[in-house]
């Protein structure tokens, strides 16, 4: 049973001040180095599945969603009926409130009806994804064992050996048809007819139901499993950016395994937009739907997924016109990928966003400001701390990033010791993200703490090296670690995937550098050439397999 154990209940969390005076231009406010986002006003006491079904009702025939390779596409009405009626399925083989049940697919039109059943009968729902490593795979299918798993057929091989290693017994049913297991239509088929006599789970308190279990991305460590619950969705759903999203398609290539992917799905029944739903991230693909899309689009993409949007080399072959919104999130966007974007996207808003799993995706409001990912969204307090004395900062002054407010996660599922490092007693989460906020309130990220390293005395942000190389004509990808050495600290060692057809050299390249940046910042640990990155299923570089390369 996923509950909320008492040591995860912090009042203060939800605790905000309401002393602030707004910011007439960002309607933010400041008080003590802390600056505030609005308040808003929105329906509290009740469950995401109740409030989305409502919202699936009002748009009846409307198409919901399109798979783009194939054309097929399902409507709300059709979304609504047969999630009613997976929900009964579930109920009826004993699945209710607090169960864990699991989804591990890439993008498909019937991957929203087990997260929707769950929500209506009360249960959790905890993503999986068949990408990560075996031993990842294992330890989130071991700490939130699931009663049955919804997947696609090449999730199928890691789920079995995964849970005969843990021996543990778990029904699957598969997406599509299966000789082996029960497909999602002979579920249907065998134990339930119809919905009707499904009324959707609600409750009082929001804040203290799960809803989600999200992995972290896992780039460091062993992903934790934070708990989302049925208020930090609602919230969000309900704290609109001041933008018209009317008549617009939202393309986004992220799983239900991301806090993006999932947050998006909902945006859409919410606010009845189309979802495309793309498959794995393919910039061809996407390129040429964006191309062939007959309406105006919003897209929905990492910052690491938009670089190699632009980066790629047949990009200009394209029309991008119909992209009328880019959403990006993630590590920091850098110059020449800003400045690629801008112009490649020439009709389109740029928003740049910050958030985490931690804080329920993007928690943020963007602005038009350069480089900046926001201000603080409704309901939301932050800071900047020193490291050193625990200060708040003011303006201007980079540090620790702190956030506090209504979508902050209730903690690290089974994970007790993990939460209370990251949510101290007042509520705040602490982001290990170091940043800092200008006289404006707009928020910048320089990058995270635990990248930092020192190399005789000096600090050093990977994300600067990083910067200057991707600088570079030549290099189309990089990423900056820092190496332990018994003399320096720490040295930098670059992994760099070259552009087509080039041959630079590590010496070319540490010459380059020599011209950008200062001694302590150069690539004292050397170069490795790769002709391709690791990347998490969330689409962020895994720098702990990189860490375990030679």
């Amino acid at each position: 049973m996923a509950t909320i154990p008492a040591y995860y209940n912090n009042n203060s969390i939800n605790s905000l001040n309401s002393e602030n005076k707004n910011n007439i231009e960002n309607n933010s406010a400041v008080t003590q180095n802390i600056v505030c986002g609005p308040k808003l006003q929105y329906v509290q006491n009740r469950s995401v599945g109740s409030y989305i079904f409502e919202r699936l009702n009002s748009h009846g025939q409307q198409i919901a969603q399109i798979d783009p390779i194939t054309g097929d596409f399902t409507t709300f009405q059709d979304i609504k009926l047969l999630s009613l009626k997976l929900a009964k399925g579930l109920r009826n083989i004993g699945i209710g409130h607090g169960d864990v049940i699991s989804i591990c697919s890439n993008n498909n039109l019937d991957v929203c009806l087990p997260m929707l059943a769950a929500m209506y009968v009360g249960a959790v729902v905890s993503p999986l994804h068949s990408s990560l490593c075996r031993p990842d795979f294992k330890h989130l299918l071991a700490i939130t064992k699931p009663k049955i798993i919804f997947c696609d057929y090449p999730s199928i091989e890691i789920i079995r050996k995964s849970l005969a290693e843990l021996k543990l017994s778990v029904d699957l049913i598969i997406f599509g048809d299966s000789k082996i297991h029960q497909s999602l239509e002979g579920f249907l088929n065998l134990h339930c007819e119809t919905g009707d006599d499904i009324t959707p789970f609600d409750c009082m308190d929001p804040c203290n139901h799960v809803a989600f279990i999200v992995p972290t991305n896992g780039t460091k460590d062993l992903p934790r499993g934070v708990m989302i619950t049925h208020g930090n969705i609602l919230h969000h759903l309900q704290s609109h950016w001041d933008t018209d999203w009317s008549n617009l398609s939202m393309l986004s290539t992220s799983t239900m395994f991301s806090i993006t992917g999932i947050k998006s799905m909902l945006a859409c029944f919410d606010h009845g937009n189309i979802g495309i739903l793309a498959p794995e991230f393919d910039p061809n693909v996407i390129a040429k739907i964006i191309n062939d899309w007959k309406g105006d689009l919003v897209l929905v993409l990492s910052t690491i997924q938009l670089s190699k949007i632009v980066n790629y080399s047949k990009i200009n072959d394209y029309n991008l016109e119909r992209c009328k919104v880019v959403i990006t999130y993630g590590s920091k966007l850098s110059d020449v990928h800003y400045k690629l974007t801008e112009s490649l996207f020439n009709t389109a808003v740029l928003l740049v966003g910050y958030g985490s799993v931690e804080t329920t995706g993007i928690i943020t409001t963007p602005t038009t400001k350069k480089y900046s990912v926001g201000v603080p969204d409704p309901d939301t307090e932050m800071k900047i701390i020193d490291p050193e004395t625990g200060r708040a900062l003011g303006p201007n002054q980079p540090g620790e990033l702190y956030i506090r407010g209504k979508r902050i996660m209730s903690g690290y599922y089974e994970d007790q010791l993990s939460t209370c490092e990251a949510l101290d007693k007042d509520g705040w989460y602490h982001t290990g993200d170091i940043g800092y906020f200008d006289a404006d309130q707009c928020l910048f990220i320089e990058g995270s703490l635990s990248d930092k390293f020192s190399y005789k005395n000096c600090e050093v942000m990977p994300f600067e090296i990083e910067n200057v190389l991707l600088g570079h004509f030549e290099i189309k990808e990089a990423c900056v670690i820092g190496v332990r050495n018994k003399l320096d600290g720490a040295r930098a060692k670059a992994f760099i995937v070259r552009d087509v057809n080039s041959t630079i050299s590590e010496t070319r390249i540490k010459k380059y550098l020599e011209g950008h940046l200062s001694p302590f910042k150069q690539l004292h640990g050397g170069i490795v050439f790769m002709e391709k990155l690791p990347y998490t299923p969330t689409g962020k570089i895994n720098r702990r397999k990189l860490m375990k390369l030679p």
